[in-house]
């Protein structure tokens, strides 16, 4: 590989975060404007934000942060997430607690833009999974939990009109995973997926 391209994806990496102008991306320092759509105002508004870029929700708590290891791990839903964080705490944490890990250098979980701000030079990356396999995963979790009062509702109904299972975290599983990994330009915010 010629040495001016890896030159070129490490000063990415340093800077990568992407904001948006029009159909245009370009690299910049991360700020928590660049936090993913699916992260913003969900649990939380965030009145500081520039609207221009930023995205949709601030799911709190779904971004896996190691200082230690220097990387930032983007939670998308029904997409073993939930596994990815028991692993990074038996593997990274001496004691844990709960959820809480005792050495907060080497894992923590926060909202996906304080991790933007704060640590925007760190690797970042996100799994996705097959949209179908993940559909019938949301259904499969709502069906189980009981998300709705009422009856069970068939996969073929709810696919044809997810709104029969409308909850807050019904609409975080059914939402498209770019949503997870982009500003509200569009423009990624991660280095891998």
């Amino acid at each position: 590989m010629d040495a001016s391209v890896v030159a070129s994806v490490t000063a990415s990496m340093n800077t990568s975060c992407f904001s948006g102008v029009g159909d245009q991306c370009s690299a910049s320092p991360c700020d928590a404007a660049q936090t993913p759509k699916a992260y913003m105002g969900m649990l939380q508004a965030k009145s500081d934000i520039n609207r221009r870029q930023a995205p949709k929700f601030d799911f709190q708590g779904q971004c896996a942060v190691s200082v230690k290891h220097r990387f930032i791990f983007f939670h998308v839903t029904k997409v073993a997430g939930t596994s990815f964080h028991n692993f990074f705490r038996k593997t990274m944490c001496k004691k844990v607690e709960g959820r809480k890990c005792d050495d907060v250098e080497a894992f923590q979980l926060m909202g996906c833009g304080p991790a933007l701000s704060k640590h925007g030079g760190f690797f970042k990356f996100a799994f996705v999974r097959h949209p179908f396999s993940r559909a019938v995963s949301s259904w499969q979790n709502a069906q189980w939990t009981n998300f709705v009062q009422g009856p069970r509702i068939p996969f073929n109904e709810w696919a044809m009109d997810p709104s029969k299972l409308k909850t807050k975290l019904m609409s975080m599983m059914w939402m498209p995973q770019h949503e997870f990994v982009t500003t509200k330009g569009d423009c990624p915010v991660v280095d891998f997926v």
